[in-house]
């Protein structure tokens, strides 16, 4: 599992070898957003599809992908 990160265009791309020739590769956008009513209170977030992103689940999907787990039927 390879993760590119493109710093021109806030993108980070997770390449996995475990995935089907078939499959994409992820794509997650950075975005920024304001936490408070202060201009200076500012946090980040990935982004997929327009919606944001499990850190956790996304990392343990990959990598249940690359160890084969997410390809068996009766585990």
């Amino acid at each position: 599992m390879t993760v590119h990160y493109d710093s021109k265009k806030l993108l980070i791309i997770v390449k996995n070898a475990g995935r089907l020739e078939h499959e994409k590769d992820v794509i997650l956008r950075i975005e920024g957003y304001r936490t408070g009513s202060d201009g200076d209170d500012r946090d980040a977030r990935l982004m997929r599809n327009e919606l944001p992103v499990n850190i956790d689940m996304l990392l343990l999907a990959e990598l249940r992908v690359l160890t084969g787990i997410g390809r068996q039927r009766n585990a």
